[in-house]
């Protein structure tokens, strides 16, 4: 088949075209200083969180316009009275626990709409039940309020703000060692650092794991560098009671070693890990674990 080329002509005919269509440049264009209204739009929001922690699904609703929609995935509630039950019977299942805006942008669209984008961070005491979720919501000013037009809702893609509440120093102890942790930002918060310490009567061990979101997969994943040259790398997924990790690595005499590494928070203060389906070289290996993990206060 061969390919049609297009001309200098057509190409310079569609630029020509295209600028015809588009409208000259005005100097009054200028988008007005909205300042106070963000203010007005961020309050409004801040209030609606704090109603929501309340439980009450006839006040949250309230915060809708008459025929505003709720929408995420497949779900669509549309109406006030509609968006109130849904409310009602899910806030009978779960409590809405502590909930934060990040992220957070606004646009107006004209003098009294708006649209708001950003993160729904749900914070419970056990970061396993924490959630995140993008958000945008088209805001409608109504007698002096904004109002929510419609709000579309979706889980966030794999985040290392997942994982956020590992930062901090942890320490454990197993088969009479003393390991101690210390997990902490890098990077402008594109990575996150683990630096791990083993002490065994008089031997030291160390090792480093960088964990990120692969660019390409959008994937958590880890690399991990010990001190006695071994390397592994991991992917990780979230579970309903925590994380997993696929890792695969290579010891440092050259053996092939894989497991699945199981980390279950109990609360921010507190998680398990466990290695299991390990093995060394294609032969089955035991399991390590579960191994409490406390964290220890800052300077200790």
């Amino acid at each position: 088949m061969i390919r049609r080329i297009p001309t200098l002509c057509a190409a310079v005919g569609a630029t020509l075209l295209l600028g015809l269509a588009l409208p000259p440049a005005r100097g009054d264009d200028k988008e007005p200083d909205r300042a106070a209204d963000q203010a007005a739009v961020r309050a409004r929001t801040q209030e609606f969180l704090k109603v929501l922690a309340k439980g009450d699904a006839k006040e949250v609703a309230a915060f809708w316009t008459a025929t505003g929609e709720y929408v995420r995935g497949d779900l669509t509630i549309r109406g006030r009275t509609n968006i109130e039950k849904a409310y009602a019977e899910h806030l009978k299942k779960k409590q809405p626990g502590t909930v934060a805006v990040e992220g957070e942008s606004i646009r107006f669209l004209s003098e009294d709409t708006a649209v708001q984008e950003g993160v729904f961070v749900v914070k419970r005491p056990n970061p396993a039940e924490t959630t995140r979720s993008q958000f945008s919501a088209l805001m409608v000013r109504s007698g002096g309020k904004w109002y929510f037009g419609q709000v579309r809702e979706a889980p966030e893609p794999p985040s290392l703000q997942e994982l956020a509440w590992l930062v901090g120093s942890w320490a454990y102890a197993s088969d009479g060692a003393e390991t101690r942790m210390v997990v902490e930002w890098a990077e402008v918060k594109k990575y996150l650092l683990c630096r791990t310490t083993r002490k065994q009567d008089d031997q030291t061990t160390t090792a480093t794991q960088i964990l990120a979101v692969h660019p390409a997969t959008g994937a958590i994943q880890s690399w991990t560098f010990e001190s006695d040259g071994s390397l592994g790398e991991a992917v990780w997924s979230r579970t309903d009671k925590g994380w997993t990790a696929k890792v695969t690595s290579v010891a440092a005499d050259g053996d092939k070693v894989t497991a699945t590494t199981i980390l279950t928070p109990v609360d921010e203060n507190t998680f398990t890990f466990q290695s299991t389906e390990r093995t060394v070289d294609g032969e089955k290996a035991p399991d390590l674990g579960p191994i409490k993990v406390t964290r220890r206060a800052a300077g200790k």
